[in-house]
């Protein structure tokens, strides 16, 4: 019975020993391709600026005048009858 144990007991750590180096070595691979699909990205230079500067004052100026809407809203609540009554 114990040369059994001793079996299975090998079995499962040369398993797990196994797995762990798998797992290892596809960790290792996902980095490197990682690095390589970085390496493929277009570096974008100090003259290229990633914000559209007219698209972003757009932007900037309706998040400005939301914030007017809400303000008179809260000023002067719309007068809404209850459904209900």
């Amino acid at each position: 019975m114990s040369k059994l144990v001793r079996v299975y007991w090998r079995a499962l750590l040369a398993t797990s020993f196994m797995l762990v180096v798998g797992f290892s070595m596809y960790g290792v691979w996902q980095v490197t391709l990682l690095s390589e699909l970085a390496n493929l990205i277009p570096k974008i230079g100090a003259s290229q600026s990633p914000l559209d500067r007219p698209q972003l004052k757009n932007v900037l100026e309706s998040f400005q005048a939301r914030e007017e809407r809400y303000d008179f809203l809260e000023k002067n609540p719309p007068s809404i009858k209850d459904p209900s009554l």
